[in-house]
């Protein structure tokens, strides 16, 4: 159930023993502070896309990200999903978009040698050169 979070309640919070815990802000729809086991806080956002899709998107931990942060950024991302947009597809493409373009084709041979299924391949398969 939604709660007006404050920052004193932010700072404070714990979650149950062996547990994670996630409360709602009742100020802005689908802010939560979640809580991990480790006593680790971040914000998240949840919605649903135009078509229908529930979505989670991270908006950082605190106490780097405080709570005045958290629902300044949660309105405006809100605002991009009425635009119809799915902000968590966009950053989800932005890092498979940076690793592939890290890989070089040095890279792909490397994993393709030296991986755990070269061993299941004929010898020829996996003649190469070092």
């Amino acid at each position: 159930m939604p709660r007006a979070l404050t920052a004193k309640f932010v700072e404070s919070v714990k979650p149950p023993p062996g547990e994670r815990a996630a409360f709602q802000d009742a100020q802005v729809p689908g802010l939560e502070l979640r809580v991990g086991v480790t006593g680790a806080k971040t914000w998240s956002l949840r919605y649903r896309t135009a078509g229908g899709a529930r979505c989670r998107l991270s908006l950082g931990s605190y106490p780097r990200t405080t709570l005045a942060d958290a629902r300044a950024s949660a309105i405006l991302t809100m605002s991009k999903v009425i635009e119809g947009e799915n902000p968590a597809r966009a950053v989800k493409e932005q890092k498979v978009a940076a690793h592939a373009a890290e890989r070089t084709i040095a890279d792909l041979a490397d994993m393709f040698f030296v991986s755990t299924e070269a061993k299941l391949r004929k010898d020829t398969t996996n003649l190469h050169e070092e």
